[in-house]
């Protein structure tokens, strides 16, 4: 196994275990959300980190991409999306 092998390894497993382990509430009254948040993302599409999507089957697939309404899409890097 090479080292980029295993460096790709080593960030899979981490991920599994994150999201295995670490999946708590946020609190209502100030409530923090680090990496990604997802409220009706479209099933299937990518979930990129500091994306955020809101509303009915909406795709954010980009770095810090936001989408909401209804199946809206936000592409590009820090893209913002609205329909």
């Amino acid at each position: 196994m090479t080292i980029l092998e295993a460096l790709i390894r080593l960030r899979n497993d981490l991920k599994l275990w994150v999201a295995n382990n670490l999946r708590v509430k946020a609190d209502k009254k100030d409530p923090i959300i680090i990496g990604t948040f997802s409220m009706n993302r479209k099933e299937g599409t990518s979930v990129i980190n500091g994306s955020s999507t809101l509303g009915k089957e909406c795709t954010a697939s980009a770095l810090c991409a936001h989408a909401e309404g209804a199946q809206t899409t936000a592409s590009g890097g820090m893209a913002h999306a609205e329909g």
